[in-house]
């Protein structure tokens, strides 16, 4: 059974992962803007990644570990996103997050990701994170609390190799207002 790495290391950009680039940033920070101003609000990211690994076909492939939420309990943004080098595309995944089994009823393209929740739905991007299809699914992120969280990840597997993936949650922390500098 492949062992995840678990990091709360945080990307260059939203959209950095395997599929999509390096991480090079200590930290990260959303800006955004409200009501007479700007709010700015740190981000962590907690990841892990699959192995892959020979198996018999139709045999699920699970991997475990622990995210750590740094932040208030919230529902994390969650994606997984399957390698532009996976040998395989990725398969009826289920996450399971404190006991909450989100099984999503679709394939994930070698290089594409797939966004779930925070609702009852997840989202199929292209390697350009254009949406292409959203698939309904039974149950809703569960709200993680502030420190450590389990997390299981499992999939279908097609052939003899399972798809090389990587699981991201986003973590936002309280919001500040940004007071420009005068000049």
């Amino acid at each position: 059974m492949p062992r995840p790495s678990s990091s709360s290391s945080s990307p260059s950009s939203p959209r950095s992962s395997p599929a999509h680039g390096p991480r090079a940033l200590a930290s990260e920070w959303h800006l955004e803007a409200a009501e007479g101003g700007w709010r700015l609000q740190p981000v962590s990211w907690a990841r892990f990644s699959t192995s892959q690994v020979a198996l018999q076909p139709g045999q699920p492939i699970i991997s475990e570990g622990e995210i750590a939420n740094p932040f208030d309990a919230q529902v994390p943004a969650i994606r997984v996103d399957v390698s532009p080098t996976s040998p395989a595309t990725l398969s009826e995944p289920v996450l399971t997050v404190r006991g909450v089994a989100l099984h999503v009823p679709v394939e994930v393209p070698v290089g594409h990701s797939l966004s779930i929740g925070p609702g009852p739905s997840a989202t199929l991007l292209d390697p350009n994170w254009n949406p292409l299809r959203t698939v309904e699914i039974a149950t809703t992120p569960p709200e993680l609390p502030k420190g450590a969280s389990r997390v299981e990840f499992s999939s279908l597997v097609a052939g003899a190799a399972a798809a090389q993936c990587e699981v991201s949650f986003e973590f936002l922390g309280p919001a500040e207002p940004a007071v420009p500098t005068e000049e």
